[in-house]
């Protein structure tokens, strides 16, 4: 049964959890702040995405380190953490390290033109 008290602190699960852009050097003690800000505002979790600005390597045991930093600060807050797949947009890119070691993947396109 859903009374008011529910409504006016809903469980972690039922309150926003946006998308948390990470650029720039991304800091342990920045991860930290910011988690503390999202929990003192009343999010219930977050989606960790990479974005232009970033000044880590995506995909990089840094990167990696940061994640799992964030994970466990957000555990302790009692949030929830989420993984962002799309750097940069479409999905699938994975920020370029894919075609990096694998160069015969990269997209191809044929275009047409007309001379008169």
């Amino acid at each position: 049964m859903i009374n008011d008290s529910w409504f006016q602190n809903p469980p972690v699960d039922y309150r926003v959890q946006p998308f948390w852009f990470w650029n720039g050097d991304m800091e342990e003690s920045e991860i930290l702040r910011q988690i503390e800000e999202m929990k003192e505002k009343g999010v219930g979790g977050f989606f960790i995405c990479a974005r232009q600005g970033m000044t880590i390597s995506y995909l990089s045991r840094v990167w990696f380190d940061r994640v799992k930093f964030a994970v466990e600060a957000a555990r302790q807050a009692g949030l929830s953490v989420w993984l962002y797949d799309e750097y940069p947009y479409p999905s699938g890119i994975a920020g370029g390290e894919v075609t990096l070691e694998h160069p015969e993947t990269v997209q191809r396109m044929l275009s047409r033109t007309a001379q008169e």
